[in-house]
């Protein structure tokens, strides 16, 4: 994993770019560069450096965009999306969650039928997966920030989860990956209002399926899972995805009814192979396939969806543009 690309960073006084190369568990390499004729030079480096301690905090870009800028708005708009979601059947410890990424004017009372499954819930990290809308890359995007900031408050980033995580095939720190993303950031304000107690969030925006494939991705994100879980923490990962785009709304509804079948019966073989032949479509297909795995693997035995809903209200005629929206819980 690196940080800097060698030549990329701005140079140090008396020396060149620096580039800092993980050698795991938490230890890095410092290589320092001198300048010569045709480009750099290695100078030296340093074998024992610590990864600097985060201190930054990501702002929050999605603000007075997808949600409410202003808290009090912010508040009131998302604890009246969760007391008109009806109340979950039954309760249950939910594993994972999947809940929609549009602003919340769209999509804002189907992501609520996910969230008011939490009431009660004694959840302390959470595992958040978005698709990279903004970045192209292969693999999985991690943060250097200490913390994200939504209009509530900010979220404080596991960082030990996140250099664990960086250490593993397929993960890097890649500002880009998270700098003007909103599949994350939209789902902050959520966990800030329907969790009653602190928690400390591993964000994870995903790009191209990597070279290494599916299961590296999968050990990496369950072992950290069992570790920690063994450990007495109580985790939760959120999907972040929307599902269908594009101007037929009856197909909207087939491709949203063939996921439910599919996540309602726990087949991550059968999704995976629907979304590599194209016969279903969801912008988070790559969470939707890594979270069911991971949660198959940690016992998971039931999935539901709670909510379906999509952007072709009564005012708007065929042939409109049309985003499906789901929401649903697998414990």
């Amino acid at each position: 994993m690196r940080l800097d690309t060698c030549g990329g960073s701005e140079p140090l006084t008396g020396v060149g770019p620096l580039c800092l190369n993980h050698q795991g568990n938490g230890v890095y390499t410092q290589v320092f560069f001198t300048p010569v004729k045709r480009g750099w030079r290695r100078t030296g480096s340093v074998q024992t450096m610590k990864e600097p301690e985060p201190t930054a905090t990501r702002p929050a870009t999605q603000a007075g965009r997808f949600y409410e800028a202003d808290p009090q708005r912010l508040r009131r708009q998302l604890e009246g999306l969760l007391a008109e979601s009806p109340v979950p059947a039954r309760a249950c410890a939910s594993l994972v969650l999947v809940a929609p990424h549009a602003g919340y004017a769209y999509s804002g009372a189907v992501a609520a039928a996910a969230y008011r499954t939490l009431a009660g819930a004694p959840v302390d990290h959470v595992l958040i997966l978005g698709p990279s809308h903004y970045a192209d890359f292969g693999g999985a995007a991690l943060p250097s920030q200490a913390a994200f900031a939504t209009p509530l408050g900010a979220v404080a980033i596991d960082r030990e989860a996140v250099n664990a995580l960086a250490a593993g095939p397929g993960f890097a720190i890649r500002e880009e990956g998270h700098a003007r993303e909103h599949s994350i950031e939209v789902q902050l304000p959520f966990l800030q209002i329907a969790l009653a107690g602190p928690f400390q969030i591993v964000p994870v925006t995903l790009g191209r399926l990597p070279a290494e494939g599916l299961e590296p991705l999968v050990e990496t994100l369950g072992g950290l899972l069992k570790s920690r879980r063994g450990a007495g923490e109580h985790w939760l990962i959120v999907v972040s995805t929307d599902t269908y785009h594009g101007f037929d709304a009856q197909a909207c509804r087939a491709n949203d009814e063939r996921l439910r079948g599919m996540m309602e019966g726990l087949d991550s073989a059968g999704l995976l192979e629907a979304f590599r032949r194209r016969e279903v479509t969801a912008c988070g297909w790559l969470g939707l396939v890594l979270a069911l795995r991971v949660a198959e693997a940690l016992g998971a035995r039931r999935g539901e969806v709670l909510q379906r809903a999509d952007s072709q209200g009564p005012e708007r005629g065929a042939g409109d543009y049309v985003v499906g929206y789901l929401a649903a819980a697998i414990s």
